[in-house]
């Protein structure tokens, strides 16, 4: 469940507040900056953490992503590339 403020900003219950963002890392290159809130992935609802690490998961390394965010009161989708992590 989002923040109080994260609610009334996106007009939803759920999402994931985005804290940081790492420089150079795919999120940053698709755009994604910290404070956005993340709503979709593909167009399919995220509403917890687990569910935006369960989208970006095997078959979603390499190739692309739509994600849809809330920044600033307007609804952005972002073109982001996962990529695996070093290990």
């Amino acid at each position: 469940m989002l923040a109080p403020r994260d609610r009334v900003a996106t007009g939803r219950e759920s999402g994931v507040h985005v804290a940081e963002v790492i420089a150079d890392g795919p999120a940053a290159k698709g755009g994604v900056r910290a404070e956005d809130v993340i709503l979709e992935v593909n167009g399919k609802p995220v509403t917890t953490a687990a569910d935006l690490q369960r989208f970006m998961y095997d078959d979603a390394i390499g190739r692309g992503i739509t994600v849809r965010v809330q920044r600033g009161g307007q609804t952005l989708d972002l073109d982001v590339t996962p990529v695996e992590l070093p290990g």
